[in-house]
């Protein structure tokens, strides 16, 4: 009740009458435990009779009740309401933002990890055409658990018939492509699983591809994950986990996109 200085007052009133009530009629707590209206159970006596002192307690509560009540409803104090009203006004303005801020401002969307495993920078990828970024902006994980999920809603929109690179476009518009593996296209298929479809709806956390970290390190090939933003042009920036290790489903990166005008 703090911020409400007239309800504040008229509790500290209440309390004050119902207070002295107690204190005069000599009421006596014979053990500590509940707060607030429990605390009456602390004034039962030690052999369990509820006598006099728990029902002084109960009547010193409805005092500083009714007290209280009483004068929020009948004794307005104009002065003090006046100072909170002032005071919750400016705050108002200054929490508010312009027009033109807004316009400003950008909106996000939080992408999950679609992989378990070590995260990399793009530029530690082995391979040109992603650590240049080329593509897009992005990360990379080097995975410790051959599953790669739905790392939010959204629609396939590219799926290699090999099975080592996925394409999709969220609900919020980000388009990702997420590849298993550096060169792994040489492998023609051997060690992946596609669960989905291209222009499939899929759920975030959904399991979309899986695949045999082994027999692409077998194969020779790196089993880095390159995961980018295909659409980067279209946002104000992507920023990026600092985790080290991550989870699937852990926050990966976020897109932020300039709010158009009317909106």
């Amino acid at each position: 009740m703090l911020p409400l200085k007239r309800s504040f007052v008229y509790a500290l009133v209440g309390n004050l009458i119902g207070g002295a009530y107690i204190g005069f009629t000599n009421a006596a707590a014979y053990r500590t435990g509940g707060l607030g209206i429990f605390s009456v159970l602390n004034m039962i006596d030690p052999d369990g009779t509820v006598s006099m002192n728990v029902w002084n307690t109960v009547i010193g509560y409805v005092i500083a009740i009714v007290i209280g009540f009483a004068l929020q409803m009948i004794m307005p104090v104009p002065l003090l309401d006046k100072a909170s009203s002032e005071k919750d006004t400016k705050n108002d303005k200054e929490n508010t933002a312009t027009a033109d801020e807004l316009l400003e401002s950008a909106s996000e969307e939080i992408i999950g990890s679609p992989l378990t495993g070590k995260v990399l920078s793009l530029t530690e990828v082995p391979d040109e055409v992603f650590s240049s970024e080329a593509l897009g902006k992005g990360i990379a994980i080097n995975p410790t658990v051959g599953e790669v999920v739905a790392p939010a809603n959204g629609k396939i929109t590219a799926l290699f018939e090999t099975g080592h690179a996925i394409g999709i476009t969220t609900e919020s518009g980000t388009e990702m492509l997420i590849h298993i593996g550096i060169d792994t296209v040489e492998m023609r298929g051997v060690g992946f699983d596609a669960l989905v479809e291209k222009d499939q709806f899929v759920s975030a956390g959904q399991t979309l591809i899986r695949f045999d970290i082994n027999a692409i390190k077998e194969a020779g090939y790196s089993p880095i994950v390159p995961i980018m933003v295909t659409n980067t042009n279209d946002f104000v920036d992507v920023i990026m986990t600092k985790e080290l290790q991550i989870e699937k489903g852990d926050y990966l990166l976020t897109t932020l996109k300039q709010q158009e005008r009317g909106l």
